[in-house]
């Protein structure tokens, strides 16, 4: 439960439901989610101890911004990642697989010129996927994890 808890949340604050400094109740993420207080009390640990949320006792959660510096960062380890990950999709995607690709770019594009941040946002994310599934590897879920947690505050922070 605290897992689906987190997830749930964390795309509450990817999509902006749950925008920067907004201040929600824990009680309210208790209806919205639909579960008992103890998972939705260990997610909003886990979010703190990341650094996206600030709880303020009494008064709920505050979601932290995401300062420039901090994207530069976030975007230095991502173009890292891509580019390893991207590599060992490649040696062992298809022609088909690589056309997909090259689709969700095009389509990236096409979202970024039209300033739809949050189709960019989805489209960026197939993407990734999609790197992920075609690197056929056993450390997936390691790697896959890694690349969810440092991309997801950069889409976040873009759509806004």
């Amino acid at each position: 439960m605290p897992q689906r808890a987190y997830l749930a949340t964390r795309n509450a604050i990817r999509q902006l439901e749950l925008p920067p400094g907004q201040t929600v109740l824990e009680r309210e993420m208790v209806d919205i989610l639909g579960m008992s207080r103890t998972p939705v009390r260990e997610a909003l640990v886990r979010f703190e101890m990341e650094g996206w949320v600030r709880l303020i006792p009494r008064r709920g959660f505050v979601v932290a911004p995401i300062v420039a510096d901090d994207l530069q960062h976030i975007y230095e380890v991502v173009e890292a990642l891509d580019g390893i990950a991207g590599s060992l999709a490649a040696k062992r995607a298809t022609r088909e697989e690589l056309d997909k690709l090259d689709y969700l770019i095009e389509e990236q594009e096409k979202a970024l010129a039209s300033e739809d941040l949050l189709a960019w946002t989805d489209l960026d994310e197939q993407f990734h996927q999609l790197i992920v599934v075609l690197r056929k590897n056993s450390s997936d879920s390691m790697v896959e994890s890694l690349i969810r947690q440092v991309t997801w505050p950069v889409s976040s922070s873009l759509s806004s």
